[in-house]
Order: C-alpha cells, then sequence, then structure tokens
C-alpha cells in the first residue's frame, strides 16, 4: 500500500484483482464471480431473469450512497485522541480520512459503512491490500431455503482455512411488522423482495400470515434477512488496529406493496437514568445507528471497555452481537405465537380436512426457517467462543496486554457466550414443539382420513342393504316380464 497512489489507481488495481480471480483461476472461490457482477453492474440479488429485467426498466439499481462512520477509539496512554464517532456528510470524503496501517498511534478505528457501492469497495480493498474474498462473501446474495446457484457457490471453507482469514461474515433476521396496501399482490407470498432503489443488495424477506381468532387479528409480519461482517487488521508499528464492518441498509418494500415498521427487539442496555441521554428513535431505524448509539453510550460510562477495546477488536463489537442476539429473541417469540395459535385452533373447534392440511403445510414451512435461524445462531455462538478470529488484536496477544484486561475483555465475551446459549435453548424447545404439533396433525390428518373411509364404508353399506332387499324383486319382475318362448305360461317356462 503506497500513500502516493492516487485513488482512481488504487480502484483499477483492485478491480483487475478481483477480474482476474474471478475468470482466469482453475479453482476460484465462492462468490468472486457475484463480486465481480457487483463492481460492474453496481448491485447483486437472486432475482428470476423477468424480475431482473423489469427492476432495470424501473430504475435500479441503487443510486443512494453509502453511510459511512469512522470510530476512533484511543489507546491506553494516548492523550492526543479521545473516543469520537464521525459521519461523513459525502463519500468521497472518505479519501482523505482513511487512517493508515503504519500509523504511531495507539488509538484503533472502525470504519462503518452501510450499504457499500463498487468504489467505496475498490477504494478500501485496493488501499489495505484485503482478501477479497471479505467482500466476495458479503455480496455473494444467495437463497436461504433454496438452492438455484451451483454448488460451488455454496461452498464453505474448512476451519483451518477460517483461521487463517482475517474477516468473518454474521447473518441475522430481523422482524418488522408489515403494513399492506389494500390493492397489494404479495398477500399470497410467503417471500418478499426489496425495493432495489433503497439498496445494492437484494436479498429476500419472509412473510408471515399470523392465524388469527374471532377476537384477536395480527398483521403479517417480514422476517427480513440481514448481513454483518467485519474485516480488521493490526496497525503494523502500534497496539492499535483498523476494521470494516459492511452493514445492510433497512429492508424496504416497494411503495405499492406497502412499508415494514420498525425492529421490534428489546433495547439489551439498561434502561438510561433520568438525566441521561436517549435516542430511542436512533436505535430503531437502523442497525447502524442502534449499534453507535449503543457504543457511545458504554463507551461514556466505562473508560476500562475503552481502553480494552483499543486492543481488543471482538471486544468492540460486543454491542453489535448484543443487538443480533435480541433480534433472535424477537425471532423465536414470533414463531411461538404462531405454534400457540395453531394449538387453541385445534383445541377449540373441530378443524377440517383442508384446515389440517393448511396448518401441517404452515408448520413445515416454519421448521424450515427454524432450522435454519438455529444453524446462524450456532455460527454466532461459534464466533463469541472464538473471540472473533485468531489474526486478530487481543488483549491476550499485544505487547500491553495485562491481566486485567484480559479479565475484562474475557468477562463480556463470556457474557455473549451465554446470551447465545440461552437463545439456542429457547429455539431448541420451539423446534422440539414443533416437531410434537406436526406428529399431532398427521395423527389428526389419519384420523381425518379414517373417518371419510369410514363414512364412505358406510354408504356402501346402504346400498349393499339396499341391494340385497329390492333384488330378489326385481329378478322375479324381470323374469315374469320375458315375452318370449321362455316366458311365463311357454312351452319351455
Amino acid at each position: 500500500m503506497a500513500s502516493t497512489i492516487q485513488p482512481h489507481e488504487i480502484r483499477n488495481r483492485y478491480r483487475e484483482r478481483i477480474k482476474r480471480l474471478s475468470k482466469y483461476t482453475i479453482t476460484p472461490w465462492p462468490g468472486l464471480e457475484s463480486l465481480w457482477k457487483f463492481i460492474e453492474n453496481g448491485y447483486s440479488c437472486h432475482f428470476s431473469a423477468g424480475s431482473l429485467r423489469k427492476m432495470v426498466e424501473e430504475g435500479a439499481p441503487c443510486n443512494i450512497p453509502p453511510d459511512i462512520s469512522i470510530v476512533s477509539i484511543p489507546g491506553e496512554g494516548d492523550l492526543s485522541s479521545k473516543f469520537s464517532i464521525t459521519d461523513l456528510q459525502n463519500p468521497h470524503d472518505l479519501v482523505g480520512r482513511l487512517p493508515s496501517l503504519v500509523d504511531n498511534s495507539q488509538s484503533s478505528q472502525l470504519i462503518i459503512i452501510e450499504n457499500i457501492c463498487s468504489d467505496t469497495l475498490t477504494l478500501l480493498g485496493g488501499y489495505y491490500d484485503i482478501d477479497p474474498q471479505f467482500f466476495a462473501q458479503y455480496t455473494n446474495v444467495l437463497s436461504w431455503y433454496q438452492m438455484r446457484e451451483k454448488v460451488p457457490e455454496r461452498l464453505t471453507s474448512l476451519p483451518s482455512t477460517r483461521n487463517a482469514e482475517d474477516f468473518l461474515l454474521l447473518r441475522h433476521v430481523s422482524t418488522r411488522e408489515l403494513f399492506e396496501e389494500d390493492d397489494a399482490s404479495i398477500r399470497a407470498r410467503s417471500v418478499i423482495w426489496p425495493d432495489m432503489k433503497n439498496t445494492r443488495l437484494g436479498d429476500s424477506a419472509g412473510r408471515l400470515k399470523p392465524i388469527s381468532g374471532p377476537e384477536d387479528t395480527f398483521p403479517p409480519i417480514a422476517f427480513t434477512r440481514q448481513c454483518f461482517s467485519v474485516w480488521c487488521k493490526k496497525k503494523t508499528n502500534s497496539n492499535g488496529w483498523i476494521a470494516i464492518m459492511l452493514l445492510d441498509r433497512p429492508f424496504q418494500l416497494r411503495r405499492k406493496y406497502g412499508v415494514l415498521g420498525p425492529s421490534e427487539y428489546r433495547n439489551p442496555n439498561l434502561r438510561p437514568n433520568g438525566d441521561d441521554e436517549f435516542d430511542g428513535d436512533a436505535i430503531r431505524q437502523s442497525f447502524k445507528k442502534a449499534f453507535c448509539s449503543s457504543l457511545k453510550q458504554r463507551c461514556s460510562r466505562d473508560e476500562t471497555y475503552i481502553s480494552t477495546c483499543a486492543a481488543n477488536t471482538f471486544l468492540a463489537l460486543y454491542e453489535g452481537y448484543r443487538i443480533i442476539a435480541s433480534e433472535w429473541v424477537v425471532v423465536d417469540e414470533y414463531v411461538k405465537r404462531e405454534l400457540a395459535n395453531i394449538e387453541r385452533h385445534l383445541e377449540n373447534k373441530e378443524p377440517t380436512f383442508q384446515e389440517l392440511e393448511q396448518h401441517l403445510k404452515e408448520l413445515y414451512r416454519i421448521r424450515r426457517r427454524c432450522n435454519k435461524d438455529h444453524e446462524l445462531v450456532v455460527e454466532a455462538a461459534s464466533q463469541c467462543e472464538k473471540r472473533g478470529q485468531a489474526l486478530w488484536p487481543s488483549s491476550k496477544t499485544t505487547l500491553q496486554g495485562n491481566a486485567g484486561d484480559v479479565t475484562f475483555a474475557e468477562r463480556h465475551a463470556h457474557d455473549l457466550e451465554e446470551d447465545f446459549k440461552f437463545i439456542l435453548a429457547n429455539m431448541s424447545i420451539t423446534i422440539s414443539r414443533i416437531e410434537k404439533d406436526i406428529s399431532l396433525l398427521m395423527a389428526l390428518v389419519a384420523i381425518s382420513e379414517g373417518r371419510q373411509s369410514l363414512r364412505e364404508n358406510r354408504g356402501i353399506s346402504f346400498l349393499t342393504l339396499v341391494a340385497t332387499i329390492f333384488l330378489p324383486s326385481e329378478i322375479v319382475a324381470t323374469v315374469l316380464g320375458i315375452q318370449t318362448q321362455y316366458g311365463p305360461g311357454a312351452r319351455s317356462f
């Protein structure tokens, strides 16, 4: 990395590097072809060809500039800097604000980017010489429940390979109420698509229409898919570090279909005191604003947290993992409510065969989603157990890391482990409950089929009885009605 190289030269070199890796290598890595298409087209999605053509005709891709913030964390003994979060009004200002890896200061910087564009991606990748796989796995939009892509696009790296990587990716689900328009055509869908004028990554969202009773009416729920990706590298001449966090924009529908409410998770922090500032609206707007607000609140109260974060990257992400854990709690509660409504419906009325079949299909869909959610939470818990990536700076690896810092960081990491263990335990109970409900429904379906067969058998028995009664008289009448030589009174009768 040479500071004298112009930004456009940095971008062009990184573009060429990605192009060669995606097209001219013998064994390309997953996502690099999608990354190259993202750089060329400015967006990434897994829409069908017809939907993609229609999207382009309507003015996509997104032209909204990236939302960029730089978090500065002062190191121990660094009196020249203080904790700050700087929002860049113009993404082009990033060129002059990028911290250097050869900086001698003890401070650390976290660059947070929401809705990254190709210019920002190639600038950061070339400036810090970042492994293209970091951007590839983030921009490679794949379906969670279907396999429309080639199998090599879904191949995960081996654990030994992951240990040598300086980045990670974490996927989670955010639940939001869906307020549909009266003429919306998405009412019959279980999957909804974003407005590509507001995002560059076309991750779909699951749609759940809750079962409502005579007294309760619930709006539809959108389970939006979000990604949280972080790269980090230690400064060469100090204990500080530089990290990049990539975040998705909040999911938005096209206006003609409706709007989504804000995220509904419970704030993981304690309630503020009477004289504390609290911007609740900022937390509800996006993951980026919620993370920055929570990080600022914690750093303003705890000097030890600031000094430890300067030498421990994973601890700086603590609030982000807590927000994700809180989101998973909401997902699990919505599933539990749906199960309770199905069970109540089965208890309070005699369901028809069609209703049983409908409930069974809905449970199959919920089970598929819950199994995937469980897999994602296991991945998050594994990251907490490993304290991020092995190559990331931590209090144990820095020369100035003392026992107090190590204990402080370990205590917070242990808290995150307990949070995700709690979520996994609840999800396991929910999945077990789903399996029991499916078994119950299959038994009820079998009973319903048995009742239907019994009714059919009774009808056949009645017809047999009628035939037994009337068949002899019909035979006699037929014989007596013969008019040939074999008829009654004839010679051959």
